[in-house]
């Protein structure tokens, strides 16, 4: 269970770091249309 627990952490991390790019990157992108 404690190495599952840690998977789903390391996951969700991974999807949270995964998002962030992306809004960063929509950002630059309406940035440069600008």
């Amino acid at each position: 269970l404690k190495n599952d627990n840690q998977l789903a952490m390391l996951f969700t991390l991974a999807n949270l770091f995964r998002v962030d790019q992306m809004i960063r990157q929509g950002r630059d992108l309406s940035k440069n249309r600008k």
